[in-house]
């Protein structure tokens, strides 16, 4: 498989986000200028069987897999997945502009000059910035790499599964078209009829990716590696607890006002790491793009719905925190999705309907 982030004519696919924590799974049907939903479900992971985006324990992902598509009787076969971590490299260059023919030709070529990923080691795609008017002699495109020995373990995985990979997406690539596809006045929202500069902050259970879209692309992307794990860790050793427990005092965090001092006193102070390690991410890329203007960041993943993490970064980042709702976007029979099932679990189901909302017709 030599393509990323291609459309590749798959009228119907399922998104499959495999995380750290939980497989998330969505299946959204094209109407119109909007989506249906068909088809959602979860199911959590053994610890350890994927971390930071690699998969470690090849056979037990394969098990959960196919267990999460028999209990939910998915009938699609194609699978849109996003990778992340370590192995993926994206990057925004401006080269001589040239023929979308010449730069399919040259691309690994170009890619190796700025990726520190031998050619032949490396799956390689890129995708086209819209051209400045003022710089006609040369084009920016963002490129991204990925070694292809962690291309294939994940692949083999999905296809043992009985599964065909059809889309690969990176994880920011997939976060935008959540936003693209799903919030669509975001995009076109702009002052003076340009497009606004999201920021987008996707906290995982490993992992958090900071995100910046620019006209609806991934242009700038870092990932941080905190995730919610790391609270619950912290948790656990501070009470004595199992991961299963503290994970569970986690989750109630968000969802009941009184919570033991306790555990509001851990998760502030865990959470502190994690809004300063997004402030200096924000001040770097602020330093690269001192014409950026931001106001909001945009939060989704899990860890994302506590509250005291949402002030931390709102006091770091100087930014207003914002979450969307996915579902306000998306019909769905409410006899077989309940309205507050839909609104508890969409902030932890961005990168699985980005990747199903690649289902939607060119």
């Amino acid at each position: 498989m030599s393509l990323l982030s291609k459309w590749v004519g798959a009228s119907s696919l399922v998104g499959l986000d495999i995380g750290s924590h939980t497989l998330k799974l969505a299946q959204l049907r094209p109407k119109k200028s909007s989506f249906i939903l068909e088809s959602l479900a979860t199911l959590g992971l053994p610890r350890g069987t994927v971390v930071e985006g690699d998969v470690l324990d090849p056979l037990t992902l394969e098990e959960a897999i196919k267990e999460l598509f028999a209990k939910e009787k998915i009938q699609t076969k194609s699978i849109a997945f996003a990778v992340c971590g370590s192995s993926v490299i994206s990057k925004k260059i401006s080269i001589p502009a040239m023929s979308e023919m010449e730069l399919e030709d040259q691309i690994s070529v170009i890619a190796s000059q700025y990726i520190p990923i031998p050619a032949d080691e490396m799956n390689v795609d890129y995708q086209l910035l819209p051209v400045n008017p003022n710089e006609a002699q040369k084009m920016d495109l963002v490129v991204t790499a990925v070694k292809k020995d962690f291309l294939e373990i994940i692949t083999t995985v999905i296809e043992a599964a009985d599964l065909k990979p059809t889309i690969i997406e990176t994880t920011a690539s997939a976060l935008s078209n959540a936003y693209r596809n799903l919030f669509p006045s975001l995009i076109q929202g702009g002052q003076g009829g340009q497009e606004e500069l999201l920021a987008l902050l996707h906290i995982g259970g490993s992992l958090t990716h900071f995100v910046i879209l620019e006209k609806g692309t991934a242009t700038y992307h870092t990932e941080i590696p905190f995730g919610g794990h790391h609270i619950s860790d912290e948790i656990s050793n501070e009470l004595h607890l199992n991961f299963s427990e503290a994970e569970a005092l986690k989750i109630s965090s968000h969802k009941e006002k009184n919570i033991p001092e306790a555990i509001h006193t851990i998760i502030e102070k865990t959470s502190h790491t994690l809004c300063t390690q997004v402030q200096e991410t924000l001040t770097t890329f602020i330093n690269q793009n001192p014409k950026a203007r931001l106001d909001k960041l945009h939060l989704s993943g899990g860890t994302s719905k506590i509250a005291l993490l949402q002030e931390g970064l709102a006091q770091k980042t100087g930014l207003s925190t914002t979450m969307l709702k996915p579902f306000d976007s998306i019909s769905y029979n409410a006899k077989v999705f309940a309205p507050t099932f839909l609104e508890d679990l969409g902030p932890l189901l961005f990168v699985a309907l980005g990747l199903a909302s690649r289902s939607k017709t060119s």
